[in-house]
């Protein structure tokens, strides 16, 4: 976990509770790490978009961003299904 994820106001274990439950997904590039978009919801049904790099085939994830989710980005994952 990136200390940038924290950013907006979620604490360490509510950024892990929400990459492991995400929604839908989308890669949004294939550099080296590749960045995987997610999207998820809190207990409360709040939806969040987080970002995380990928390592070592997907054995590893470190979450780099986690905010509350924007119009903009359920569009980018809609157009990318």
């Amino acid at each position: 976990m990136h200390r940038s994820a924290l950013r907006h106001g979620l604490g360490i274990d509510e950024v892990i509770g929400l990459w492991s439950v995400g929604l839908e997904d989308t890669w949004l590039d294939d550099l080296d790490p590749t960045r995987l978009l997610r999207v998820s919801l809190d207990e409360a049904g709040r939806p969040w978009e987080l970002v995380g790099l990928v390592f070592d085939g997907g054995g590893r994830h470190l979450v780099i961003h986690a905010m509350p989710l924007r119009k903009g980005t359920i569009d980018l994952v809609r157009r990318a299904r």
